[in-house]
C-alpha cells in the first residue's frame, strides 16, 4: 500500500470543548492557521441534593466549599491529552499549568508551545514545574537539552511567568531541619489545567508520553485517569489550590530571562512542535491498514516525519515572525516528529466522540501544600472521613500501596462494618518504583490478614497503572493526584475534587471494570490460605499465598526485591522513627 500524504494543511470540521459535549464547528481550513474553539460555556447549575445519610454527611463536612459543575472522566489516553489541547485552544483570558512531571519529548514540548503561542497573543499565563520530576526546572548536568531555556522563551513574552517549585539549593537548605530529609525532598505532586476560571484538567496524569500513549502503539502505555471540569466556583478552588504554591517565594524560584538574553533561540521549536501536534490531532486518522502498513515500514514513517517537520518548519514565521532558530533547531523538529509518527492511534483524535458525558453534579476541591511551611491539609483528613463514613463499599485504585498506620485502622474499622473493600494496585510487572512496591510485596499478605473484608487486586499487564481514585457506596468519587503512600499523606503537595453523585460514581465505576477485562492492565486477586473460620494460616515462612506475584511475575525480579524487602526489615527492626524511615526509603 503507498502511503499518502498526510494532508496536514487541511482537516475535517474540529470539535472544540464545551460543558455540553464536543460539538461541530463548521469552520475548516489550513490546520496551521485554523479555527479556535469558542470559549468554554456552563449551564445554569442544578439544585443541591437533599442531604441524607453518614456518607452525605462527611462530605458536607469536608471545609472546602460545595459547587455545581459539569464534569466528565478522562479515563482513556488519547481523550485525556485533546480534552487538555482543546481547553488551552479556548483559552481567552489565562492560563494556569502545573504539574511534577513535564518531560520535553513531543507531547511536553508541543504543550509549552501551544501555551507559548497562547501567550504571545497576549493572555495571561502561569507555569510551575518541579525541580525533581521535571524536565525544564532542572540545571546544569541534570538538564535535558537546557530545560530552563524554553522556561525563558515563555517568560520573555509579557504577561508569562514560570516557577520551579521548591529548587533544589532550597532542598539542600531544609533538609537540615528534618531528621533524614523529609522536609527536602517535599515536591509539587499536583496536575492542574485551569483556564479563565471557567475550565480545569486535574487528576493524576504529568504530562510525557507515558501518560497519552495507545496501547497499540506502545504495548507499556501508562493507565491513568483525569477529570474535566466546566463551572466558575470549582475552578476558582483549583486556580486558588495552584496560587498558593506559585505565590510562595520560598518554596518557588522565579524563573527570569538570561541577563544577555536568552541565546538559545528556542521559540521556533515550541511552536513548531504545537503545529505538528495541532495539525496531528486534527488531520484525518489512519484507516486500520495505513496503520499497519506504517508500524510495518520505518522507510514510510521516516518520510511522514520528515514531511511534517518541513512543513512545521516552513508554517512557523506565519505563526510568529519573531520565532527564532538556532542551528540545531530543525534537528530538533526532526527529532520530534519521528516521535510523533510512532502515535499512529493519536492521529484525528480531535473528531473522536468522548467516552463519557458531562454530568452535572456537585464537587468539592481538596487541597494538600507541601511540607515546607505545609499550611494546609486537606487531603488525609477527607479520605479517613469518607472511610470511616462508608457503609456498603470501597474501592480504591492507586498505584502504589503503603498502608500508613491511620489508613489499616480506618480501613479496620470500615471492614468490621462488613464494608466491601477493594484496592487495585501495581505488581512488579507493573510498576515503576521499586521502592514503593518493595512495601507492596512486604505487607500485601499481612494486609488481607487483618483487614476484614478486603480484597487486592495487582495489575499483571505490561501497562502500568498510575490513575488516582476512589469510589465510596457507589456514591462518591475522589479523583485526585494523591497516592496510597506516605510521601502524598506527609511530603507533597497534593490536589483533587470530591464529586457527590452516582452518575458519575457509574462512569468511575465502568472505568475502574473496563481495567479488569483489559488484558494489556490484567488485574488478578492476590489471595491468602485461610482457615475455615476465615483466619488467615501461617507457616513457617509466614502468613502463606495461594495467589500472589510469584505466579505471574519472573522469578529474577522477585529476586531483586526480596534483597530491597531484607534490607527493609532489617531497618524496621532495628532504626527508630520508623515513619520517618519509610519516608526516606520512598524517596
Amino acid at each position: 500500500m503507498q502511503i499518502t500524504r498526510t494532508n496536514l494543511g487541511h482537516t475535517k470540521p474540529r470539535q472544540p470543548f464545551s460543558s455540553e459535549g464536543l460539538s461541530a464547528d463548521q469552520n475548516s481550513g489550513d490546520a496551521f492557521q485554523g479555527s479556535v474553539p469558542a470559549p468554554l460555556q456552563t449551564r445554569p447549575p442544578l439544585a443541591k441534593p437533599v442531604a441524607g445519610g453518614k456518607l452525605r454527611g462527611a462530605f458536607e463536612g469536608l471545609k472546602t466549599s460545595s459547587h455545581i459543575s459539569d464534569l466528565r472522566l478522562l479515563s482513556e489516553n488519547a481523550e485525556s491529552w485533546t480534552a487538555r489541547w482543546e481547553l488551552l485552544a479556548s483559552a481567552t483570558e489565562s492560563i494556569n499549568a502545573q504539574y511534577y512531571a513535564w518531560d520535553n519529548d513531543v507531547f511536553g514540548m508541543a504543550m509549552l508551545g501551544h501555551i507559548y503561542h497562547k501567550a504571545s497573543q497576549g493572555i495571561e499565563t502561569k507555569v510551575m514545574v518541579d525541580a525533581v520530576g521535571d524536565t525544564f526546572g532542572k540545571r546544569g548536568f541534570k538538564s535535558h537539552r537546557g530545560g530552563r531555556d524554553y522556561l525563558q522563551e515563555l517568560v520573555a513574552l509579557p504577561g508569562a511567568q514560570a516557577r520551579v517549585y521548591h529548587p533544589n539549593h532550597q532542598k539542600l537548605l531544609t533538609a537540615t531541619t528534618h531528621p533524614l530529609g523529609g522536609e527536602g525532598i517535599a515536591a509539587n505532586h499536583d496536575k492542574i489545567l485551569e483556564v479563565d476560571g471557567r475550565g480545569v484538567v486535574a487528576g493524576g496524569r504529568n504530562i510525557s508520553h507515558h501518560y497519552y500513549m495507545h496501547p497499540d502503539d506502545k504495548a507499556d502505555a501508562w493507565r491513568d485517569t483525569d477529570l474535566m471540569l466546566a463551572g466558575e466556583g470549582a475552578a476558582h478552588e483549583f486556580r486558588d489550590a495552584f496560587r498558593v504554591e506559585f505565590e510562595n517565594d520560598w518554596i518557588t524560584e522565579k524563573v527570569g530571562i538570561d541577563k544577555l538574553g536568552n541565546w538559545s533561540k528556542k521559540s521556533g521549536e515550541l511552536l513548531g512542535a504545537y503545529l505538528m501536534m495541532d495539525s496531528w490531532l486534527k488531520a484525518p486518522a489512519f484507516t486500520q491498514a495505513e496503520k499497519e502498513e506504517l508500524r510495518g515500514n520505518g522507510e514510510a514513517r521516516k518520510e511522514l516525519a520528515d514531511r511534517i517537520a518541513l512543513e512545521a518548519g516552513r508554517a512557523v514565521p506565519d505563526v510568529s515572525p519573531s520565532a527564532r532558530f538556532n542551528g540545531k533547531s530543525k534537528q530538533r523538529l526532526q527529532a520530534m516528529a519521528s516521535e510523533l509518527v510512532e502515535h499512529l492511534e493519536l492521529r484525528g483524535a480531535s473528531h473522536a466522540r468522548p467516552s463519557a458525558e458531562f454530568k452535572q453534579t456537585e464537587v468539592k476541591v481538596i487541597d494538600t501544600t507541601s511540607a515546607v511551611g505545609k499550611p494546609l491539609d486537606e487531603m488525609n483528613g477527607a479520605f479517613l472521613s469518607l472511610i470511616d463514613s462508608a457503609q456498603e463499599r470501597i474501592d480504591i485504585q492507586s498505584p502504589y500501596f503503603v498502608l500508613t498506620d491511620g489508613a489499616v485502622d480506618a480501613l479496620q474499622r470500615a471492614g468490621r462494618r462488613g464494608v466491601e473493600v477493594s484496592i487495585a494496585t501495581n505488581t512488579p510487572s507493573s510498576t515503576d518504583s521499586a521502592h514503593t512496591q518493595v512495601f507492596f510485596l512486604n505487607d500485601w499478605k499481612k494486609a488481607l490478614a487483618e483487614i476484614p473484608n478486603l480484597s487486592i487486586h495487582g495489575a499483571t499487564g505490561e501497562r502500568k497503572m498510575h490513575g488516582k481514585m476512589a469510589i465510596f457506596d457507589d456514591s462518591l468519587t475522589v479523583v485526585s493526584s494523591y497516592n496510597l503512600d506516605l510521601v502524598s499523606k506527609e511530603i507533597n503537595g497534593e490536589v483533587g475534587a470530591v464529586v457527590w453523585g452516582p452518575e458519575f460514581a457509574a462512569q468511575a465505576r465502568a472505568a475502574m471494570e473496563q481495567d479488569f477485562d483489559d488484558p494489556t492492565v490484567g488485574y488478578e486477586e492476590y489471595q491468602i490460605a485461610r482457615d475455615i473460620s476465615g483466619g488467615a494460616l501461617k507457616g513457617d515462612g509466614g502468613l502463606i499465598s495461594t495467589f500472589g506475584p510469584e505466579d505471574h511475575v519472573e522469578p529474577a525480579a522477585l529476586a531483586k526485591y526480596s534483597k530491597k524487602i531484607q534490607r527493609w526489615n532489617w531497618m524496621r527492626r532495628h532504626l527508630p522513627q520508623l515513619e520517618e524511615v519509610r519516608k526516606f526509603a520512598l524517596e
